[in-house]
């Protein structure tokens, strides 16, 4: 890993750390399973996030990012209002189960900053 590029070395962890997230739970993931789970020393962790505080709000704004691209694409491709609504609905409903109340209640509670940018952004989606 360490010969890649910076950018796309954190981005693998961000991705790979919100998979571990998603299986196991935000509370039950220490910095060591991480590190542990990803093959890869703290002292390289620690060199992308200061803390799991900031590795749980950037892997949320990475896979926030990912989802407003989506709604952006239903977006385009749908000239009538209805279907653009029905269909990022759709999508909407599909990422909620897939993020499901186990990450939400967490994120919530351990991470209220997060949680909040989080709810503010779906807010600001939905009115766009």
């Amino acid at each position: 890993m360490s010969s890649a590029n910076p950018s796309e070395v954190k981005t693998s962890i961000l991705q790979r750390a919100m998979e571990l997230f998603q299986r196991y739970g935000l509370q039950a993931m220490t910095m060591d399973d991480v590190c542990r789970e990803l093959s890869m020393s703290k002292k390289t962790l620690y060199q992308y996030f200061t803390n799991k505080a900031d590795l749980v709000d950037q892997a949320v704004r990475q896979v926030f990012g990912a989802h407003e691209e989506t709604m952006k694409s239903i977006t385009a491709e749908n000239e009538n209002a209805i279907d653009r609504m029905i269909k990022r609905y759709k999508y909407l409903m599909q990422m909620i189960e897939s993020h499901g109340p186990s990450m939400m209640f967490p994120l919530k509670k351990y991470y209220p900053k997060t949680y909040e940018w989080l709810f503010a952004q779906r807010r600001e989606s939905m009115i766009t």
